[in-house]
């Protein structure tokens, strides 16, 4: 009778189990199927920098700034927002807004996109921005936390060096263009019924998402190791 029960739950989580992920026996493979939700309603963006039009007019320079964060908000790159932050924080000194609310606000969100793409390059650039003078004395937090992720994020690219990379697969079984991104980095739009590898990542952590003209497909985190295949099947 133990021995019938015991056969009964092992086959139960195996069912349990195949309803949401398919694997192979070394977990060197697996797959998830994933269905859509509503997109939410965009909200217009607001101007980082809340001068009058005739000022606006007096400095043009501020609405290159404005669509520069907005080119790197869209195609989440780190580094266009990090220059954005340079160029705001001047803006801010030659308009007489001293205080650089706008560009703090604007190197928070660098700051923390770096640190979800684990991009050391961003993340010591963000450093740098912190510990400058004229933000150093109220950022001590902000330098240490940076600090720590850095550290971290060296150490993480360090080790998955030393092992093998990770693939991702997406597959758009949908009937219409799906756009893919991998770590909030744009990856490009899958027509119907294509698949799409991304390989050479580092093992480890990876941030999916898609979407098309009125859905979204997760966001998804997922830890891939090393040697492994993450597939994502998108359906209706």
């Amino acid at each position: 009778m133990r021995t019938s029960v015991r056969k009964i739950s092992v086959l139960a989580l195996l069912l349990f189990l195949s309803a949401s992920a398919v694997s192979d026996p070394l977990g060197a493979n697996w797959t998830i199927d994933e269905t859509p939700t509503k997109r939410a309603v965009e909200v217009e963006q607001q101007p980082f920098l809340d001068l009058p039009e005739p000022l606006r007019k007096l400095f043009p320079v501020l609405n290159q700034i404005e669509r520069k964060i907005s080119f790197g908000q869209e195609r989440g790159d780190a580094a266009s927002l990090l220059q954005a932050v340079r160029d705001l924080t001047q803006a801010e000194y030659i308009t007489g807004l001293h205080g650089g609310s706008a560009s703090n606000r604007l190197l928070e969100e660098a700051t923390e996109l770096a640190w979800q793409q684990r991009d050391p390059e961003a993340l010591r650039e963000s450093l740098l921005l912190w510990s400058a003078p004229n933000r150093s004395g109220d950022s001590r937090d902000k330098i240490l936390e940076t600090t720590e992720r850095l550290e971290q994020v060296e150490k993480e690219r360090d080790e998955m060096l030393q092992k093998k990379r990770c693939s991702v697969v997406f597959y758009n079984r949908t009937e219409g263009p799906v756009q893919v991104f991998v770590n909030r980095k744009p990856i490009g739009t899958l027509a119907p019924g294509e698949r799409h590898v991304v390989g050479e990542l580092l093992a480890g952590r990876q941030y999916l998402g898609a979407q098309d003209s009125g859905l979204q497909w997760g966001p998804r985190k997922v830890y891939v190791g090393p040697g492994e295949t993450f597939n994502w099947s998108l359906f209706d």
